[in-house]
């Protein structure tokens, strides 16, 4: 690697870009590889996920799992027991839509 040190970014924010790019770059390769329909996704994820520190990578995933769980734990519910009511539906919606506004 000390042959090739003039090549390699010299701050954070340009380690990141590439460390990113390599990232999305391998994930296209891979959705090909897999003959998947719309291989693009892929990289977008990359790039919607990617952080330039990784601590802050850890803390959106797990913002991201509690939010799957929340959001999959309210649809239990709102198709359990508020479908039938239409004014309980619409209640219901205007406060999960200013809740997930709020935070």
């Amino acid at each position: 690697m000390k042959y090739f040190k003039f090549i390699l970014p010299k701050t954070v924010e340009n380690r990141a870009a590439l460390r990113t790019s390599l990232g999305a770059l391998a994930a296209v390769l891979i959705a090909f590889k897999l003959h998947l329909d719309t291989p693009y996704w892929a990289g977008m994820t990359v790039v919607i996920v990617s952080n330039l520190y990784v601590g802050s990578i850890i803390d959106k995933a797990l913002m991201r799992v509690a939010g799957t769980i929340a959001g999959a734990l309210f649809g239990f519910y709102f198709a359990a027991f508020i479908a039938n009511s239409f004014l309980l539906y619409l209640l219901t919606c205007f406060y999960w839509y200013f809740f997930s506004l709020l935070f």
